[in-house]
C-alpha cells in the first residue's frame, strides 16, 4: 500500500470515528440521551429546542424560566454542550462552572 493510500485509509477511518462517536438521540421522555451525560451536580440542564438551558440548582433563573418558559437576560455559547448543542445560562461565570464540572 503506497503512503497516500495508507494516509486516505487513516483520514477515513477517523472521520467515521469521529461521526459515530458523538451519536445523540431522543429517549422516551423527549430528553437528550448520548455519549456525554448533560446533567452535573449542582446544575439543573433543561433540554428546549435541541438546545441546553442550564441553571444553578434553587436559582431565580430557574424559577422564572420554569414560570415564563424563557430567560430575562442570557449568554449563549455556541456548540459547546457536551454533544455540541448550544448552552445557554443567565450569565457567563454559570457556563464556566458547568463546563468546568466536565
Amino acid at each position: 500500500m503506497h503512503c497516500q493510500s495508507r494516509v486516505v485509509a487513516a483520514a477515513a477511518l477517523f472521520v467515521a470515528a469521529a461521526a459515530f462517536s458523538g451519536c445523540v438521540s431522543n429517549d422516551e421522555k423527549g430528553g437528550v440521551s448520548g455519549s456525554h451525560s448533560t446533567q452535573k451536580s449542582g446544575f439543573v440542564v433543561i433540554e428546549k429546542d435541541g438546545r441546553l438551558f442550564v441553571f444553578d440548582e434553587g436559582s431565580r433563573a430557574l424559577t422564572d424560566f420554569n414560570a415564563h418558559g424563557e430567560m430575562a437576560k442570557s449568554v449563549t455559547r455556541i456548540g459547546a454542550g457536551p454533544n455540541r448543542e448550544t448552552l445557554i445560562a443567565e450569565d457567563g461565570s454559570v457556563l464556566d462552572r458547568y463546563m468546568a464540572g466536565r
